[in-house]
């Protein structure tokens, strides 16, 4: 059994040859054989008599009955709970919005092009099936079409829709607004391009989805509501269609949500710039009843820039009381 013993006390000592010790002298044991000694005492279950000395004070070390301080400890150190739990280094943080994917796989028959901002998906149907163009109410020699859908936007998807008109030899045939928003004030939408020639829907769909991006931007969205301001220096015919926008002018949009703010934004813009209403949006059957209010303005390009400036600064305001 002291075999044993001495086995154990010796690994032990070996492990922890580098620790400090500090040893008072008791009568009848060696020094080099001091700390062999009570590591037996302590393993066997044998306890020294306890000696007279009182613990200093609280800032002092104390002794144990061995003699020695109490220096090396078998527990692990305690965690302070400081209430912070620090993030892992290797997490990713991904943006609410996220930069357009332009991936051109097929589907079918369809291309699909991609995703964007708001969840927006874009896709292509190179031949669409009559009994659905009827449906639609698609011109048979339009037979290519674009897909612009989304949760989130509309506004913001219109707008894009307008810059892909121009640039490409295509036109927005269809618009529909969704009541979406993923739960939120406002709406999805659902788009429809088309040409003669596939390759111009496919770069419709394209350029849509990038300036998706861009228009993205302008939304500030929070859970007391949102508000977005868009403007274009020349109006296409997308937002001729939707909005009845003049043609080559400059053109604004306004919207805020719920829909009080939005008419207080409305009325703002109207009283800060010489602009011309063209359009305006409450929760109606048209809206899809949506919680919001849509007003369009066109005029000088300066003027529009100023009502949407004014526009949005109250629209903010009303915002941080919200939060306050």
């Amino acid at each position: 059994m002291e075999n044993l013993v001495d086995k154990i006390v010796s690994e032990v000592l070996n492990r922890q040859g580098r620790e400090t010790t500090t040893i008072i002298a008791q009568p009848g044991i060696s020094r080099p054989n001091y700390q062999r000694e009570k590591g037996k005492e302590r393993l066997l279950g044998i306890t020294a008599p306890e000696s007279g000395n009182k613990p200093g004070p609280s800032f002092a070390p104390q002794l144990n009955p061995s003699g020695t301080l109490f220096t090396v400890s078998m527990k692990p150190p305690v965690k302070i709970n400081t209430g912070f739990t620090p993030m892992e280094e290797n997490i990713e943080v991904k943006a609410e919005v996220r930069k357009s994917e332009i991936t051109e796989k097929s589907f079918g028959q369809a291309k699909f092009i991609g995703v964007s901002a708001g969840n927006t998906v874009g896709y292509v149907i190179p031949n669409l099936e009559p009994d659905l163009g009827q449906y639609l109410q698609v011109n048979r020699n339009l037979r290519a079409i674009g897909v612009i859908s989304s949760r989130i936007g509309a506004a913001v998807q219109i707008m894009a829709a307008d810059e892909a008109v121009k640039k490409t030899n295509s036109e927005l045939i269809r618009l529909e607004l969704a009541r979406d928003e993923l739960g939120g004030p406002g709406h999805g939408v659902f788009a429809l391009f088309a040409a003669e020639d596939v390759a111009d829907v496919i770069r419709a769909v394209e350029i849509a989805l990038m300036a998706t991006e861009e228009y993205y931007q302008n939304i500030k969205n929070t859970p007391a509501g949102k508000i977005e301001t868009h403007y274009t220096a020349r109006a296409a015919a997308a937002l001729n269609k939707t909005f009845g926008a003049p043609l080559n002018q400059a053109f604004g949009i306004i919207i805020g949500a719920p829909a009080g703010i939005g008419l207080l934004m409305s009325d703002t813009a109207l009283k800060t710039a010489h602009v011309t209403p063209v359009s305006f949006w409450g929760p109606s059957v048209a809206q899809a009843f949506a919680n919001e209010v849509w007003l369009t303005v066109t005029g000088d390009s300066a003027a529009v820039k100023n009502a949407l400036e004014a526009a949005r600064e109250v629209g903010m305001q009303v915002l941080a009381e919200f939060r306050a």
